[in-house]
């Protein structure tokens, strides 16, 4: 790296290191801001006033009607229906003739036979 540029870039980074300083001693940088003392009487002023609304809150509560509970009837669903049937009945056309379902009725030198030759 040429000695120029190794200067602009420590120059640069030196730069924004002074730039984010003044940034943040402008911003109160870091430093949590004490909380402000509260009175005791003005938290004890604050509880009895939330006690009161708890309190109120309560007494609607209990006096408020009971909604009915809820009436459940089971409606009883019909049976699934049965499954339908491809077949006819008539088992013969199923069963085997005994021929290998490789073999053709006309042996016309195609398909998995081999002609005699080795390729």
């Amino acid at each position: 790296m040429n000695k120029i540029h190794t200067t602009a870039i420590a120059t640069a980074v030196g730069l924004s290191v002074v730039l984010g300083g003044v940034a943040l001693s402008r911003s109160g940088g870091g430093e949590a801001a004490a909380p402000k003392p509260v009175p005791v009487g003005a938290l004890s002023a604050r509880a009895a006033q939330l006690d009161d609304l708890e309190a109120t809150l309560d007494r609607q509560l209990a006096a408020a009607p009971k909604p009915p509970a809820p009436v459940t009837t089971f409606v009883p669903t019909p049976a699934p229906d049965a499954a339908p049937s491809y077949r006819d009945g008539d088992d013969d056309e199923y069963k085997s003739d005994d021929r290998d379902e490789y073999e053709s009725d006309d042996d016309d030198g195609g398909g998995y036979e081999s002609d005699g030759h080795d390729d």
